[in-house]
Parts: C-alpha cells; sequence; structure tokens
C-alpha cells in the first residue's frame, strides 16, 4: 500500500508540475494554471510536501525546487500585510495559511536532516513567521473560523512547538484543541462547519466531509505530536468512519457543505487518508485506507484526481482536488509501519440497522444489501437554502452495485459548462465501482 501511495502521489504531482508557468515575472512564475478554472489557485505551496517526499525518493533536487517555486510565487503573490497568505488571488480569507504551513512544517519534520540548509532554512523561516501570526488570530474580533480551522490551527501549533521547542506554541495549541473538544455532540459527531453551530431542535452543523477529510486528521496528528487526547480522537474518528461507504468514498449527503462534495470528499481538504495513516495498526483502519486508495485510484485519470465520468463530457479537472489531497498520499508514504491489509469488514458494512443522529434528525439504514441515509437537518454553512433536508433519501448503496440514487444540491450544475455534462455526471457518479 506504501509503495502504491508513493507511485499515485508521484504521477499527480509530476502531472501537475506541467501546468507550472515559467514567465520573467513574479506575478506568475511558478504558478499552476488551472485548465478547468483558467486560474491560478493560491494554496499551491501545499505541495511542499508531497514534493518533499518524492525528492527523499528520487534524490532529483528538482522536486525541491519546485516546491520552493511555489512557495516563492505564495510570498509575492499571497502575502497579507502581517505575513499569512490570502487563500487566492482574488479571495481575501487568510486561515487557509495554516494547511500551507502545516506542510511546510511536514516537509521539514520528516526529512529536515536531509534537507539542503537554503531549504531548510527558509521554510522554517516563513513556517514560524505565519505561525506567529497565527498564534494571534484568537483576539481578533472579526476573526470566526469553522471547525475545520480549530482542528489545523492546533495541530500547526503543535508542529510548531515540535520543531522548535519553544512552549509558547504547546500552550496556545491548548485553546484551539479545547474548541474543538467542545464541538463533539451526544453522539460523538464533530460540529460547527457554520454559524449558529446549533439550533432549537437540537440539531448542529455538522459535515462529515470536513470532517473526515480534514478535521479529525488533523486532531489525530495534534495527538500524534503533543501525545494528547489519542484515545478520545480515535474514539471519534471510529464513530465517524461509519460515514465511510464500501468503496472509499464518503457520505457526505446530508452534509451542511455538500455542495462540496466530490465523492470522494471535499475540493478543498486533505483526504481521510491522512487520518488512517495514523492509525494503521487497527485492521479496520488499515482496510478502510486501502479501499480509499483504491478509490483515489480508480478516480486518477490523465494523471489528476478527477470526478467520475466528467472526462465524458470533456470537462477538464480543476487542480485544486489533487494538490490538496495529495499530502494525504505523503502522509501514507511517510507512515511509521503500512501492515499487509487484511479484508475486514469496516463500519458501515455492519449489519446495524438503523442508527440515529442528531436527534433523530439523521438516520442510517442498514438493511440487506442495502444501506440508506435519511436527513431532516436543515442547517447549511455558506449558500443558503441549499440542506438536503425534509426528510427524503439522501443515498442509497448497494453492496453489489454501489451508490444507486443520491440526491445533491441541484445547483451544482453551474460548476459545468453545460447542461450535459452536469446530467451525464450525475447519472453516472457511481459508476466508479
Amino acid at each position: 500500500m506504501r509503495e502504491r501511495a508513493y507511485n499515485l502521489m508521484k504521477e499527480w504531482c509530476d502531472t501537475l508540475l506541467s501546468y507550472q508557468v515559467r514567465t520573467k515575472t513574479p506575478y506568475t512564475d511558478g504558478a499552476l494554471l488551472c485548465p478547468a478554472c483558467h486560474v491560478a489557485h493560491g494554496r499551491v505551496a501545499d505541495l511542499c510536501f508531497p514534493l518533499t517526499v518524492i525528492w527523499s525518493r528520487t534524490g532529483e533536487e528538482k522536486y525541491l525546487e519546485e516546491a520552493d517555486r511555489l512557495i516563492d510565487w505564495s510570498e509575492y503573490n499571497l502575502q497579507t500585510h502581517d505575513g499569512l497568505w490570502y487563500n487566492d488571488i482574488t479571495n481575501r480569507w487568510y486561515a487557509t495559511s495554516a494547511f500551507s504551513a502545516m506542510s511546510m512544517g511536514e516537509a521539514v519534520y520528516h526529512f529536515g536532516d536531509k534537507l539542503p540548509l537554503k531549504y531548510k532554512e527558509k521554510w522554517m523561516s516563513i513556517f514560524v513567521r505565519m505561525c506567529d501570526t497565527i498564534m494571534t488570530l484568537d483576539t481578533r474580533e472579526s476573526f470566526r473560523p469553522v471547525t475545520n480551522y480549530y482542528c489545523g490551527i492546533a495541530a500547526l501549533l503543535a508542529m510548531a512547538w515540535r520543531l522548535t521547542g519553544n512552549e509558547k506554541y504547546y500552550e496556545k495549541s491548548k485553546y484551539w484543541v479545547g474548541v474543538a473538544l467542545s464541538r463533539f455532540d451526544g453522539d460523538g459527531l464533530l460540529y460547527g462547519e457554520g454559524y449558529p453551530v446549533d439550533s432549537a431542535d437540537g440539531t448542529h452543523t455538522v459535515d462529515m466531509g470536513y470532517d473526515l477529510e480534514e478535521s479529525l486528521p488533523l486532531l489525530l496528528r495534534y495527538a500524534d505530536l503533543t501525545g494528547e487526547y489519542k484515545e478520545l480522537f480515535y474514539d471519534r474518528f471510529m464513530k465517524h468512519l461509519v460515514f465511510l461507504l464500501p468503496d472509499g468514498a464518503i457520505d457526505d449527503s446530508f452534509g451542511v457543505r455538500h455542495n462540496k462534495w466530490t465523492y470522494w470528499g471535499s475540493r478543498t481538504s486533505d483526504g481521510v487518508i491522512e487520518g488512517l495513516a495514523l492509525l494503521l495498526d487497527d485492521r479496520v483502519c488499515a482496510n478502510a485506507c486501502e479501499r480509499v486508495l483504491t478509490l483515489y485510484e480508480k478516480c486518477t485519470r490523465d494523471g489528476l484526481l478527477a470526478m467520475p465520468m466528467a472526462h465524458v463530457t470533456k470537462e477538464p479537472t480543476c487542480l485544486h482536488h489533487t494538490f490538496t489531497h495529495a499530502k494525504a498520499l505523503a502522509a501514507l508514504v511517510c507512515a511509521e509501519s503500512v501492515p499487509e491489509v487484511k479484508e475486514v469488514k469496516i463500519p458501515c458494512e455492519e449489519k446495524f440497522g438503523i442508527k440515529s443522529y442528531q436527534q433523530g434528525h439523521l438516520l442510517l439504514v442498514s438493511h440487506g444489501s442495502f444501506r440508506a441515509t435519511f436527513s431532516t437537518v436543515h442547517h447549511d454553512c455558506q449558500a443558503p437554502h441549499t440542506a438536503n433536508s425534509g426528510g427524503s433519501m439522501n443515498l442509497l448503496y448497494h453492496d453489489k452495485y454501489g451508490i444507486i440514487c443520491l440526491e445533491v444540491w441541484r445547483r451544482f450544475k453551474i460548476r459545468f459548462s453545460n447542461s450535459a455534462a452536469y446530467n451525464s455526471v450525475i447519472d453516472h457518479i457511481y459508476s466508479v465501482n
């Protein structure tokens, strides 16, 4: 499994670098030009960790040079007045700096004793500068992030503590992880992907895509770096794993950010493998990790992580899916031990009848060969009136045929250039099975 993850990661990274711009101006030199969005996305420095892993395997310094070029472009074009990076050139959100900083931190954490000094010192300088600013974000009245940022910043500051030895980072990380700890509901689900975080009917803003692909993996990384809450975060992660489908996809049909869901997870999060890679001693987690990796392989087309069947409609693939999820593969490649995977049931394959969540407003039904999801939760995160509520069946999955039907945010067809593309992807979204 480690070698499969490495080979896929290298295929992705080599393809991504083929989209890298070479110009004589720092405004564009080093950027990745997205064929789907026709823009240079921010957050491309998230590739620092995967590219460093490839360098460590191949010895080819070009991978470090390309990682450094992505960082230089980000420094020149995205840097805020206080040393963070904007999410995009046209997007003034800055808290995503935590994820790019974490990628640089992971590169130094795993390979700092081997990295050429010019890269190590430069990346650490940017990493520390960002961490010092991020340390102060909780004092800004206007700063009200959703839960995945609390988890991400907690892990980032724990990484800063491990890399620098400075206790101030560890002490501050306690605040951020404390907020995350306060946002587990009575069923053990993590909430807070949107405001208000709860409502009068007892439901909360839960998004399974972000929980499994980013928030919980980062909390597990926090536990790994600090030694704290290991059993608790393992328990919470396993409670969420029932929403991982047998083919490795994530059931986010009911999530408050489900309009960003792309079958395996979200366009902008790291991937559930990032968390599973820390739990491979558990046979269930190892098996789940292998299934997700297989799904990534099946969804890779022309070297990029792509939506199922999008190629049939000649829809180009957005690079964002690939350069964020490459970090998860890097985590698997760097796992301490990757065991031989043995076939075992994962939680969603247990025949449990009915599981009730969100005060009875979210139901999972497992009967015979079928698994279904029903929701009357009305929360949405950003775009209004996007919740899949009303008690309709959000998802129906069959053990042999995969997804039979799936309710998605119908307005997401604006992401496609024509209605034929939209209809084809909806009709064939389960074809990866």
